[in-house]
């Protein structure tokens, strides 16, 4: 209770302190009145509740004007320096990588250098001109060795603060910047005048038309709008809208006079034509005939036709020229060709045609070919035949030869050439070789016949159309082809590292891409290869150093880097072994794993038999180390 005593009697205290009291003499000690505020952000004071960013590798630090009350604009200015890159190691061929932000930066290492003024870095190195009311800071562009170049760049935006001048009772301030009165007038009693015949577009009533000139307001020396008007100027003459006709001119929309010319008359457009297939008595160029169709010209719908044709309808039937006998078809009239069937008759098989179409069965080593006889009609005996020509004299194997006997022909039933260890023997072998003979069977089973498959057939480049690949399509199919080795690399899907981690792979990162044109054209390869029962052999060859993406953004390896490059005096052959990235053989087997993921569960290939990775290690060596694979 005695607290809440203190409390109101320290309020009354209070009160009574700033109540004051009459002094008797007409004045009075009372405390006057706070006047209202208006803040004014013009303080630039360097605190952390005024901090907007700290400075970074480019930029220094930035802080908000503030009001001598203590409240902060939204406005702001920098002051002191950027921190400035810092870490990483520079080489002949790559600059420094900055370990606090990720960009290269300095010159290169021990190397001739070309600058090349592309950074845009924001201190005061750089400054050419610090932001004004109405324009941005500008900076020279820098090289990234941290040469100043001569371009420049705008950064930021206008201050928006004015500054300098004086004001009046009767006029603004105006800043020395870039000319316009800003501020208020000084606080004096002030009655406006309007006696000023300004003519600024803030003081315009009207503009001057073709019969009137343009009226302002008069105003006031302190800048305030007045009622009353005046006149400025001279009318403009010119008469404006409406819309002019063949047999009237046009109509001012200010005044309601005529003015101006006639519209002309139109002129045609100069035609062209544009033939298409009509069919109209009007285009027949040939009615129809048993030979072809009835024809017509192309036609325009001016009417005017081309010399090209084109065919519509059915042929018509043929005329009958020579009637049909047993013997003979009718004659066409139209064509002069035989027509249709004979006439009803009893066959006569007695002659004889040579034509694969009568072969009964085909000349044999001991035999004849035989043909069956035929009818003057064409139609051929079933029972009646007749050899002709001579026997081929080769045998066909029925039983195949051995070691001890000879082949036995399939036709004439007699054994013919040579045994197996007759030929053999009698094989003549060069000077300076060796024979030898394999008298026992391998013990391994043959697979398949198979060959190299690779995704560059199908590559744009190579300009291989449709048709083309169906070509080798129906040859994979009629070689019975069984099994394909695939050429593969881990820059077709892995455009780039996917996130530096080879213990969890990210699907989602934009170096990532399992539908590139090169996997695209890797699925046309494997989708034939699934509906034809192929077995694939998908083989990641290394890291290619010469690879390049069809879509132009991609050059070289990450993981191997590329030919034009140089790695401890090596220049590296157009396959390399992994040796970019902290872990680059864990990065590979990720590459590679993680692929075979997707080929299997996400598009369901079941044709892939197996994988393979360096499968011609010759040419290739780790760049890294120097060591040969």
């Amino acid at each position: 209770m005695k607290k809440y005593i203190a409390n109101i009697t320290a309020g009354l205290m209070a009160f009574t302190l700033l109540a004051g009291c009459n002094k008797g003499d007409g004045t009075s000690n009372a405390i006057p009145p706070a006047k209202e505020h208006t803040c004014s952000f013009t303080q630039e004071v360097v605190a952390p509740e005024y901090l907007k960013k700290g400075p970074t590798c480019t930029t220094p630090a930035m802080y908000y004007y503030s009001c001598t009350c203590g409240e902060k604009d939204k406005d702001f200015f920098t002051i002191g320096e950027a921190r400035g890159h810092r870490g990483g190691t520079a080489t002949a061929t790559q600059k420094a990588t900055c370990t606090v932000c990720g960009q290269e930066y300095g010159d290169y290492a021990g190397g001739t250098h070309t600058h090349a003024y592309t950074e845009r870095v924001t201190t005061s190195k750089y400054l050419k001109s610090e932001a004004t009311c109405g324009d941005p800071a500008v900076y020279y562009y820098a090289c990234a060795c941290g040469e100043v170049g001569t371009d420049t760049f705008e950064y930021g935006e206008p201050t928006g603060k004015h500054t300098g001048g004086t004001a009046t009772a009767t006029q603004k301030a105006t800043c020395t910047v870039c000319g316009q009165e800003y501020g208020d007038y000084l606080e004096e009693t002030h009655t406006h005048a309007y006696t000023e015949m300004v003519t600024t577009s803030k003081y315009l009533v009207s503009e001057a038309t073709c019969g009137d000139p343009a009226v302002y307001h008069y105003s006031c020396a302190c800048g305030e709008v007045g009622t009353n008007t005046f006149e400025y100027g001279e009318p403009t003459g010119e008469h404006t809208g409406g819309t002019a006709t063949e047999t009237q001119r046009a109509t001012c929309t200010v005044c309601g006079q005529e003015y101006g010319d006639f519209a002309k008359p139109e002129e045609p457009e100069e035609h062209v034509c544009v033939f298409e297939m009509v069919v109209d008595a009007q285009y027949l160029r040939k009615k129809a005939t048993c030979e072809y169709p009835a024809s017509y010209y192309l036609s325009c719908t001016c009417g005017e036709t081309s010399l090209e044709y084109f065919y519509n309808g059915a042929k018509e039937d043929h005329v009958e020229l020579v009637p049909a006998t047993e013997l003979s078809r009718a004659i066409c009239a139209v064509c002069e060709e035989e027509y249709g069937d004979f006439l009803p008759h009893d066959h006569v098989y007695t002659k004889r045609i040579v034509s694969a179409e009568y072969l009964k069965k085909a000349a044999t080593c001991g035999t004849p070919a035989e043909y069956w006889l035929v009818c003057a009609c064409g139609e051929k005996s079933t029972s009646l035949s007749y050899q002709a020509g001579d026997p081929t004299g080769k045998h066909e194997v029925g039983t195949p030869a051995t070691t001890t006997s000879q082949a036995v022909c399939k036709n004439c039933l007699q054994p013919y050439g040579e045994t197996l260890l007759s030929a053999v023997t009698n094989i003549s072998i060069s000077s300076g070789y060796t024979r030898y003979d394999l008298g026992t069977a391998l013990s391994r089973k043959t697979e398949g016949f198979g060959t190299q498959f690779d995704t560059c057939i199908v590559e744009q480049q190579n300009g291989m159309s449709e048709a083309d690949w169906q070509v080798q399509v129906k040859a994979l199919k009629e070689m019975n082809l069984q099994n394909v080795r695939v050429r593969f690399y881990p820059e077709m899907y892995e455009r780039g590292n996917d996130n530096n981690d080879p213990y969890s792979f990210d699907y989602q990162s934009a170096s990532v891409d399992f539908n590139s044109l090169e996997m695209q054209h890797l699925y046309k390869l494997l989708d034939a290869f699934e509906e034809n029962g192929v077995k694939v052999d998908l083989s990641w060859y290394g890291c290619r150093t010469t690879f390049a993406s069809e879509d132009g953004l991609i050059k070289g390896s990450w993981l191997g880097g590329k030919l034009s490059e140089s790695y401890n005096g090596l220049t590296p052959n157009w396959i390399v072994a992994p040796w970019k990235t902290s872990n680059p053989n864990e990065e590979f087997a990720e590459s590679v794993a993680e692929c075979l993921g997707y080929l299997f569960n996400e598009k369901g290939y079941t044709c892939i038999n197996e994988y393979s990775i360096f499968p011609e290690p010759d040419g290739m060596f780790n760049p890294g180390t120097g060591k040969a694979m």
